[in-house]
């Protein structure tokens, strides 16, 4: 189980995404309500979620 970074629920459902050799958490919805609304395609999809990493582990 995991912690969600952004709305602090544990969870099995959850995408993982590393910068700085870090990683951070987010569950499925919390991930799917951000990817919805700032993107459409997997490629960006897969960029803004790098720079949503970098922003919550600096």
């Amino acid at each position: 189980m995991r912690i969600c970074k952004i709305c602090n629920r544990g969870t099995n459902d959850y995408e993982s995404f590393s910068y700085r050799d870090r990683a951070i958490y987010l569950c499925n919805l919390c991930s799917d309500k951000i990817m919805n609304y700032i993107c459409n395609e997997e490629e960006e999809r897969l960029e803004t979620m790098r720079k949503i990493a970098a922003a919550l582990t600096d």
